[in-house]
């Protein structure tokens, strides 16, 4: 049987928006999809929103054998403080038996991420389902 799609967890009022508009400030949504838990984190993801990120990545991490998609395609900017939070986070699960993996398709974001190497073992891929399909790197 084929998989379901991914619930999509913005609010009725984001229905009618451009589902690719890349928002200038934070913004983070969490949902499971096939047995894995996405946090879509948009916007600039820096020192004024690590703290949240962290957050989020904390709670998701807290199963057993954590499996993560980090959905970075709606984000504009990506500085040190949100490059730690997400490498430390890649740690983690793979700590706890799980895994981390990115999704980054293109733009300022993916190639700060291409010339920083999040973590070893952390996969990046073009989008969710791919990320989902992965096999374990590293």
């Amino acid at each position: 049987m084929a998989a379901a799609a991914p619930v999509n967890p913005r609010s009725d009022a984001d229905a009618g928006a451009d589902p690719f508009r890349r928002p200038r400030f934070f913004e983070s949504y969490v949902y499971p999809c096939d047995g894995w838990t996405v946090l879509e984190f948009g916007g600039e993801l820096d020192a004024a929103s690590a703290a949240a990120m962290r957050t989020a990545l904390e709670a998701a991490l807290a199963s057993v054998r954590p499996r993560l998609v980090v959905d970075l395609s709606r984000a504009q900017f990506l500085d040190s403080s949100g490059f730690r939070a997400i490498a430390r986070a890649g740690t983690e699960a793979r700590t706890r038996g799980g895994t981390l993996r990115l999704v980054c398709p293109s733009g300022v974001v993916a190639d700060r991420l291409r010339l920083l190497n999040p973590a070893p073992g952390v996969a990046v891929a073009a989008d969710v389902y791919s990320a989902m399909a992965a096999t374990d790197a590293g």
